[in-house]
């Protein structure tokens, strides 16, 4: 084990007293980091100084493996779940294998997306786990001009002797275009329906007002140190409040709308955040993710998984939703608990991370279909063996028409 030396770095020198310790080994590598509340994250280097594993606040361990090129080739998170990629000969990413590609009697290739590149270098193919090409074209400058999606549709992109994007013209639809002002900032959106918005900058670069088609004006005004002082809108104005380690600490109105207020504990979590007429209080583990919120005297208690994922919800009166997920990080699926009464709703997906189910306990289920593109076609709902309803999207949305 490497020796590690720790340095404090203040987020707000001289003014808030808020520490964050870095520690580093001998070679220069970040080994950890030390937020105000005490919580750890610690990372472990290989001896050609890779980083092999990332230990959270919580003791819980990612672990990565790397080819000879320093390329890495393995991650297993918390929950022992396995993403895979490999590498071309000039060290370009070829495919990738999510987790589910990667348990014992799974078909890899189920689950693997692949790249293709021109000579230059440029990402030129992308194919999904369903056999789907996304396909993009360059120019001499190696910028992208159209992109193709697994309909064979095209987006073309064009810019103006800056190299700044000027127009973008989407399939069956007239192009948004962009003007830029001669600081290089964004000036103008012009939308296909031929909206013009407006943007105006100060000197620092930040925007000062927003002009939309109809005449609407927003404006802003800052700080000394770039923060947001003042929203004015057409029918009234927002004014901030900070402290002097630049957090909102109050958020006022000038019209009836009930004014915002906030503290904050000593590791810079919210603690309190009022409207006026009630105050909700959080508490966190040491993660620093919320475990607990009390409003009106009424306690939501929530639990987190080995992922950081949402796994259980305590309502004040004693239910409690509960929470699954898929290897890929989807939701799989929800249960609502009271006392010894339970519902649940469960979600499948296809191999391309697209939903395609929900099924209700006691209610009824959807199925959802999608195009090559992943654009959804078809929405169905079933309660047993009755068609409730099956229609295409197309009818139900005409936006959504794909062709």
């Amino acid at each position: 084990m490497r020796a590690s030396v720790l340095l404090p770095v203040w987020r707000a020198p001289l003014i808030s007293a808020r520490v964050v310790w870095y520690g580093y080994d001998k070679a220069g590598n970040q080994t950890s980091v030390t937020e105000p509340s005490g919580a750890v994250t610690s990372w472990q280097y290989d001896d050609a100084g890779r980083p092999d594993a990332t230990i959270d606040a919580l003791t819980k361990t990612t672990t990565y493996d790397h080819d000879p090129d320093g390329l890495r080739t393995h991650e297993v998170n918390p929950l022992g779940h396995t993403t895979t990629w490999k590498y071309d000969n000039d060290g370009r990413l070829d495919s990738m294998t999510d987790p589910r590609g990667n348990i014992a009697g799974a078909t890899a290739a189920d689950f693997t997306t692949s790249f293709q590149y021109d000579a230059a270098g440029n990402r030129t193919k992308i194919i999904d786990p369903l056999g789907r090409s996304t396909v993009t074209e360059y120019d001499a400058s190696n910028r992208p001009t159209k992109v193709f999606d697994a309909n064979n549709r095209p987006t073309a992109y064009e810019y103006d002797n800056l190299g700044r994007v000027q127009k973008v013209t989407a399939p069956n639809r007239p192009a948004t275009s962009f003007g830029y002002d001669l600081a290089g900032n964004l000036e103008t959106v012009t939308t296909p329906l031929g909206k013009i918005y407006d943007y105006d900058y100060d000197k620092s670069g930040r925007v000062t007002a927003v002009k939309t088609p109809t005449g609407r004006v927003t404006g802003y005004t800052y700080t000394w140190d770039g923060l947001v002082d003042t929203m004015t809108l057409p029918a009234g104005s927002i004014t901030y409040a900070y402290d002097r380690a630049g957090r909102t600490t109050k958020v006022d109105y000038s019209d009836t709308t009930p004014d915002l207020s906030y503290t904050y504990d000593g590791a810079g979590q919210i603690k309190t955040a009022s409207n006026g007429s009630s105050t909700a209080t959080y508490g966190y583990d040491t993660a620093g993710r919320v475990n607990s919120i009390v409003r009106s005297g009424k306690t939501f208690g929530y639990g987190w998984n080995k992922n950081g994922q949402l796994e259980r919800r305590t309502l004040p009166d004693g239910r409690v939703q509960s929470y699954t997920w898929r290897d890929d990080h989807r939701m799989s699926g929800t249960k609502l608990t009271s006392g010894t009464t339970s519902w649940q709703v469960s979600y499948g997906y296809d191999v391309a991370g697209n939903r395609t189910s929900v099924t209700r306990q006691g209610g009824p289920a959807s199925a959802y279909t999608y195009d090559r593109a992943g654009s959804l076609t078809r929405v169905a709902h079933t309660s047993g063996s009755t068609t409730l309803v099956s229609q295409d999207v197309a009818e139900i949305w005409p936006a959504h028409r794909t062709r």
